[in-house]
């Protein structure tokens, strides 16, 4: 009786309860009462009895049925109510039951959305695909797809549907069941936005990494070069015909080492290093660099005033957000090309000095709804833009005390106007003669040369011994260890942080170990994180970059031997 309907539960007791009171109420009406004439008086109101009896019987079970049912009921209304799902049922093209949070996703009152007809709550481009999939329902099929709904602000959202076909009085109907996907599609958006980032970051480190080991060998070539030119200029004076050459020769050198800085802003190999700097120096070579970058349809114009004040800042991190504000512009302006005006002035706000960069370009421009997102991270209007360019220009300038204002009308290009503080100081100048002699006596002194390379090498000994000093010249590591045997006392060491065989650092540990008094300096083409500056002072190293010209040795070995 279990599986049975309440009717035929109540069908079968019914029956039961009749047949006990056919067969056995006679003999009990007989055995109770014996009398004829109070025999004939029972069985007279024995017909009344059993239809009271029953009928109080039947009251008790069809009332228990339907509390049984009534609670089914408020279970399920409840389930549907407090569900998070989005349910609802419909028939032809009509929604005839639905639950609250199908009102919360879709905006509308229940009056509202039942007056409508379901095609015009579905996005216009999803109705086929809608009305396809239904019919397929309609049929027998249990089907789950993603559709876009339209809420009643206008809005779209993404939503996921699992179908059912229900029938009711022989009626077919769709049971909807709906989940609110909009949000989980953004995440899942960004998700893949972080893999191209990421994937783009692992580019950019092993470009880094090729562009630093190239640095590191055209760095050596430079300084071969530089020392070269400088040590024929101290050897043959300002007088002298040719000295002009040579000084050429220093002034191309120091060209090639300023692309092979740009190599490493590029890889962003390099840690920032704050100076005072000139935009005026500063951004018309790095145009240089980004006529290449942005491509023959961008026309570049500089101006740049004539009395331009100083800035206090990283110059890796200045030239990223021009190479970050160029690259904006380009975008804005392809296909068909444009200009693109970088502009620097001073002004004067509320008594503050500042030195602003205006960037314009003839683009697309932004819309007003756009402003107010173009600094967040992974904001982007582009197909394949990581959404961090003006984040990261952002960021720099704030770091730099800075400040951007931005003005821009769709159709009319954009303008970022990017303040930095000024800086006012004494730019000391230095003689030409001044520059290329320094005056040093190395005698009495020994000097430990650790260099793999031979011209750089050859360069140092001929610098030392030419100012009386005792040198030692080794390319390898294992070569310093066996000279450190015979208990020479070095007073100096200039060593490559790159040897062949240890790196300068490990081997230079272990002379300072034996030789506590000897200063050390590193020679190094990389720029690298274990080469900053404050462990170099804890271990009490000194560094050097290449490429280096021999009046920056001697004024270091001068500055630390005092």
């Amino acid at each position: 009786m279990g599986r049975l309907p309440p009717p035929f539960k109540i069908f079968i007791i019914y029956l039961i309860i009749g047949g006990f009171w056919i067969i056995f109420s006679d003999k009990i009406t007989y055995l109770i009462f014996r009398e004829p004439d109070l025999y004939l008086l029972v069985q007279h109101f024995k017909g009344i009895f059993y239809i009271l009896t029953s009928g109080i019987i039947f009251m008790f079970i069809i009332n228990f049925y339907f509390k049984r049912l009534e609670e089914e009921k408020e279970k399920l209304e409840s389930i549907i109510k407090n569900s998070p799902l989005a349910i609802f049922i419909s028939e032809d093209s009509k929604i005839i039951f639905l639950n609250p949070s199908l009102l919360k996703i879709l905006g509308y009152s229940e009056e509202e959305i039942k007056e409508k007809k379901l095609e015009d709550l579905i996005s216009k481009e999803e109705i086929e695909n809608f009305k396809s999939k239904s019919k397929e329902t309609l049929e027998g099929k249990i089907n789950n797809f993603s559709s876009k709904f339209l809420r009643k602000d206008g809005e779209i959202i993404d939503v996921e549907i699992w179908q059912i076909k229900l029938k009711i009085k022989n009626k077919k109907k769709l049971l909807n069941i709906c989940v609110d996907i909009t949000e989980k599609l953004k995440l899942i958006e960004e998700k893949e936005k972080l893999k191209e980032y990421y994937y783009e970051i692992s580019k950019t480190e092993a470009i880094g990494k090729i562009a630093s080991g190239i640095v590191h060998d055209f760095n050596n070539l430079l300084t071969a070069i530089y020392g070269f030119s400088e040590l024929s200029l101290m050897e043959i004076g300002e007088k002298h015909p040719v000295s002009n050459n040579l000084k050429e020769i220093i002034n191309l050198v120091e060209r090639g080492s300023n692309l092979t800085r740009n190599l490493l802003v590029f890889s962003k190999r390099i840690n920032p290093e704050f100076m005072p700097l000139n935009l005026k120096e500063i951004v018309p070579d790095f145009v240089k660099i980004l006529k290449r970058v942005i491509g023959e349809k961008i026309k570049i114009e500089i101006g740049l005033d004539e009395n331009l004040w100083y800035i206090y800042g990283d110059r890796t991190n200045i030239e990223q957000v021009i190479m970050n504000m160029a690259t904006n512009a380009r975008d804005a302006m392809l296909p068909e090309g444009g200009v693109f005006k970088i502009k620097a002035e001073n002004k004067i706000i509320d008594d503050k000095k500042f030195v602003c960069i205006t960037f314009e370009d003839t683009g697309k421009g932004i819309s007003e709804e756009n402003k107010t997102k173009i600094f967040d991270d992974f904001f982007t209007t582009k197909e394949r833009g990581t959404g961090l360019g003006l984040y990261i220009c952002e960021n720099i300038v704030k770091k730099h005390n800075g400040f951007i204002k931005l003005e821009s009308e769709v159709g009319k290009g954009t303008k970022f106007f990017v303040y930095f503080p000024a800086y006012f100081y004494k730019k000391e100048t230095e003689g030409i003669e001044e520059k290329y002699k320094v005056e040093i006596n190395g005698k009495n002194r020994k000097v430990l040369i650790l260099e793999d390379e031979e011209d750089i090498r050859n360069i140092l000994s001929k610098l030392l011994t030419s100012h009386n000093f005792e040198v030692f010249s080794l390319s390898t590591a294992r070569e310093a260890e066996k000279l450190l045997e015979k208990n020479i006392k070095f007073d100096i060491v200039l060593s490559d942080h790159g040897l062949p065989d240890k790196s300068g650092m490990e081997i230079c540990e272990k002379i300072k170990n034996k030789i506590p008094e000897a200063k050390i300096i590193l020679i190094t083409g990389y720029i690298d994180a274990v080469l900053k500056e404050k462990t170099l002072k804890e271990k009490g190293f000194h560094l050097i970059f290449k490429p280096f010209t021999p009046s920056e040795v001697l004024d270091l070995i001068k500055t630390i031997s005092l």
